[in-house]
């Protein structure tokens, strides 16, 4: 994501948020910023659903990795089938539909 530094994740209430440092060019600092990812990221039939919610109630072994030559943020996950089926293992580029906005991370919806 550009504009962005120390990207991580963060379990917190049941929920997980990515967190990390974003550039602001109104303030010209870098700001801490965090966005829910339950409420952007759900659980459809076993995979990651852009514009859905709660996608950690059916995923467990979350994790986050900075991927690759061109830095790619990576969520994955085993997702669980339908609440009852088998889980599997699962990866999402978060750049797909997050930025930073002038120092907040955003979710695009499309």
């Amino acid at each position: 994501m550009n504009g962005t530094e120390n990207l991580s994740i963060r379990p917190d209430g049941g929920s997980y948020y990515l967190e990390g440092d974003c550039w602001s060019n109104t303030s010209g600092n870098f700001v801490h910023s965090e966005l829910r990812l339950d409420d952007c990221l759900g659980n459809d039939h076993g995979r990651f659903q852009w514009g859905g919610r709660n996608f950690s109630s059916g995923a467990r072994d979350i994790t986050f990795e900075i991927e690759g030559a061109n830095p790619v943020p990576v969520l994955r996950a085993e997702l669980q089938d339908q609440g009852v089926g088998d889980y599997a293992a699962r990866d999402v580029n978060l750049a797909e539909r997050i930025n930073n906005k002038d120092g907040q991370l955003t979710f695009r919806r499309r």
